[in-house]
């Protein structure tokens, strides 16, 4: 399946870089580029910040079993439960950051979306602490918040990265 995704791509999908843009695919250049953007800070702060990001979904999505069985006390057929509410906040975060695209700043966006990562995370912290009742939608809500605020901050984390380096766009 991949090779022949691979051919229809090659075959049906246009270049949208202009001619003189355009990168040629040779591995040397590939690592010259990624070795340029390793020693640069600014570029290694927006990396890490955008794998920080989703690292915080990931620690929820490798202990789904865990929290779905025990904590949330899903039975098998229940355990999409866990998921809708990521997958909605993702949807929304995606929708909102659509929205909010050339109407705030992209700092004003990112500092939203560390606002409502940040706020679910507390408000995970005080769920844990304060709600003895196993109730599935409650304990997923923060993590349907902090998908939310992924999902807004992680483009604008994207196009600053590109933005840095303009002359490699064509190497993704």
């Amino acid at each position: 399946f991949s090779v022949l995704l691979a051919v229809a791509i090659a075959m049906f999908l246009p270049e949208t870089l202009p001619p003189g843009q355009r990168r040629p695919p040779r591995p040397s250049e590939l690592l010259a580029g990624l070795a340029e953007v390793a020693r640069d800070r600014a570029a290694l702060q927006l990396i890490g910040a955008a794998a920080c990001n989703f690292g915080g979904i990931f620690l929820y999505i490798g202990a789904a079993a865990e929290i779905s069985y025990q904590l949330l006390r899903l039975a098998p057929d229940q355990f999409g439960r866990y998921f809708w509410m990521l997958i909605s906040g993702f949807l929304i975060g995606s929708q909102l950051s659509g929205w909010l695209a050339g109407k705030i700043s992209a700092s004003g966006q990112l500092k939203l979306a560390y606002v409502l990562m940040g706020s679910a995370v507390l408000l995970n912290l005080l769920m844990a602490a304060v709600v003895d009742e196993h109730q599935w939608w409650l304990y997923t809500l923060p993590l349907a918040l902090y998908a939310v605020g992924s999902s807004l901050g992680f483009p604008v984390l994207t196009l600053l990265l590109l933005d840095r380096y303009e002359q490699l766009r064509g190497s993704a």
